[in-house]
């Protein structure tokens, strides 16, 4: 995930749901601009799911700080096995 600015996410601030295995924990690494998320358990093969940023978790820096607009969400599906 990477932001315009640096900001200081405020747990819980992400979300991982998956059509399969259902929600996930994530571990996160990096920051204040780019984190890098990752499930804590596996995911299924060949199952959708929904990442969301929470829109109230993240604010910026700025002086007053100001939160996103709204939850930002994405989808991907993940690789069948084997393939």
């Amino acid at each position: 995930v990477q932001f315009r600015e640096a900001v200081p996410a405020t747990a819980p601030w992400r979300a991982l749901d998956c059509a399969a295995s259902g929600t996930h924990a994530t571990a996160v690494a990096g920051g204040p601009v780019t984190f890098v998320l990752t499930p804590t358990t596996s995911l299924a093969a060949g199952e959708y799911c929904t990442a969301t940023v929470l829109a109230a978790q993240v604010v910026d820096q700025d002086d007053p700080p100001t939160p996103m607009a709204a939850d930002y969400t994405w989808h991907f599906t993940t690789g069948a096995i084997g393939a």
